[in-house]
């Protein structure tokens, strides 16, 4: 299977898996979330060593001492990571919400109420963290995600990845409501922004030059 194959069918199991992510209840939501959160403080060390495997590879690259310390993960950042999914529980859960309501004259009752997405790709740089609140951001949200981030962390993000599913099962959540692009092939970004029949919305966060990139190329 190539890549395009590959992508594509991630993208066609996200899709498929935000239709049951519509149905979460709030209480099975937040509970994956804190679960989620005491999952990285307990696994911090198996976090820790592959980030330092991301480290070391970019100083071998010679990358700049900026991009090196925004890869760079502490115990203090994963417990800031943590925090932050904790403080995506505490928020209201959007799915539901009613915006506005009003009666027609025929007396119909008619409400603007607030829906998920259904399919967010995001396509970020160095930073491990975002892949941990991206996926906070979505699951709440009730959207499945395409996460694609900087190949100088693809260690990382795959090491929070899969802390962070491990309470999917428990809890009613999908396993492809979450998804990660393993890959350093700089194609993928290119092959995401053109699968929209699956993909319902991308979020490109990072460098100007990602920004007009995905800007330019995505249908």
């Amino acid at each position: 299977m190539n890549l395009k194959e590959k992508l594509t069918n991630i993208a066609k199991k996200a899709h498929d898996a935000s239709r049951k992510s519509f149905s979460i209840s709030t209480a099975l939501k937040n509970k994956a979330l804190k679960e989620m959160a005491s999952s990285l403080i307990t696994k911090k060390d198996y976090i820790l060593k592959a980030n330092r495997e991301d480290v070391k590879g970019s100083r071998l690259k010679r990358l700049s001492v900026a991009l090196i310390d925004r890869l760079s993960l502490s115990e203090t950042r994963i417990r800031s990571m943590a925090d932050s999914l904790l403080e995506i529980a505490r928020q209201e859960d959007p799915v539901g919400e009613v915006l506005k309501e009003w009666r027609m004259p025929n007396g119909l009752r008619i409400q603007k109420v607030r829906v998920p997405i259904g399919v967010i790709a995001i396509i970020y740089e160095s930073r491990p963290n975002v892949t941990s609140d991206c996926i906070g951001l979505c699951l709440k949200s009730g959207n499945s995600v395409i996460l694609r981030g900087g190949s100088e962390a693809l260690n990382s993000n795959k090491a929070i990845y899969k802390v962070l599913k491990e309470s999917f099962p428990k809890n009613g959540i999908a396993q492809n409501a979450v998804n990660l692009v393993i890959t350093a092939d700089r194609n993928a970004v290119d092959i995401l922004l053109k699968l929209n029949n699956y993909i319902d919305l991308v979020i490109p966060r990072g460098g100007e030059g990602l920004i007009n990139h995905v800007v330019k190329s995505t249908r």
